[in-house]
């Protein structure tokens, strides 16, 4: 219920790098050969978190609350929805000059 509640809450404001906020993106991931789990194929994981510098940089208005309301799962896609957003550049890559 954790996820529920913390999907539906309000993002918290974070101050600007002007500001001496500083935001960085950690990224990891995973390849589980499930075939000798289950006999099926191999599972990709990513997981992302995003950290951020100093403390004061976040104000929270307010805390999470626990919900004991499940929402349904188009409502909860509607809200955890992050659109994919594509980088292209015609620039030639450092690796391949």
């Amino acid at each position: 219920m954790y996820e529920a509640a913390a999907v539906l809450h309000r993002l918290p404001h974070i101050l600007p790098p002007k500001t001496g906020t500083f935001i960085q993106y950690v990224a990891d991931n995973a390849d589980i050969n499930v075939h000798t789990l289950d006999g099926h194929n191999t599972l990709h994981i990513m997981g992302i978190i995003k950290i951020i510098t100093t403390k004061s940089s976040v104000i929270a208005e307010e805390p999470i609350l626990r919900t004991n309301i499940l929402p349904s799962a188009q409502h909860f896609a509607e809200k955890a929805h992050v659109p994919i957003q594509v980088y292209q550049t015609d620039s030639v890559v450092g690796y391949s000059k």
